[in-house]
């Protein structure tokens, strides 16, 4: 008969089990949870306790939507009541049919032209502005009061 390697043969013990089911649910890496264990690598973590790290890790899920849930029918957290309702029960969410916003996308061509511009460039086009408004003297006198008192007089 063949004899066997005591280290392969090594079967996990139960607390080794619940140990990885409580790290895996907590969130812990897997290699951290190799050096807690004493194991060298990942893979065999995966290989001896597979059931454990799945279960852990669905198990901690349960546990906090069970507080969540008791929280939001407790009455005591409105926040997390709307929560639950959002989330869980689908409320505020919207039937693709039912929405009255159906959006409208138009679609415009690209112009590889610029616009000619609207307005007419009047600087070179000759037109008079009769009533512009001249330029303040060097000497700081202001020539616009003596055109509007003429203006008021007429």
């Amino acid at each position: 008969m063949r004899e066997t390697n005591p280290k392969r043969t090594e079967m996990a013990t139960e607390e080794q089990r619940r140990k990885v089911r409580a790290l895996a649910g907590f969130g812990v890496r897997q290699e951290d949870i190799c050096a807690i264990l004493g194991l060298r690598s990942p893979k065999t973590l995966r290989k001896r306790f597979a059931k454990e790290l799945e279960l852990g890790v669905v198990e901690a899920r349960a546990k906090v939507a069970q507080a969540a849930f008791k929280l939001a029918i407790s009455g005591r957290d409105p926040a997390s009541t709307m929560f639950w309702l959002e989330r869980r029960a689908r409320w505020g969410a919207r039937d693709a049919t039912g929405d009255a916003r159906d959006e409208v996308f138009e679609v415009v061509d690209w112009e590889t032209e610029p616009e000619k511009p609207l307005v007419k460039n009047t600087h070179d086009s000759g037109i008079i502005f009769e009533k512009a408004r001249p330029k303040p003297s060097a000497a700081g006198g202001d020539e616009l009061e003596g055109e509007r008192e003429e203006e008021d007089e007429e």
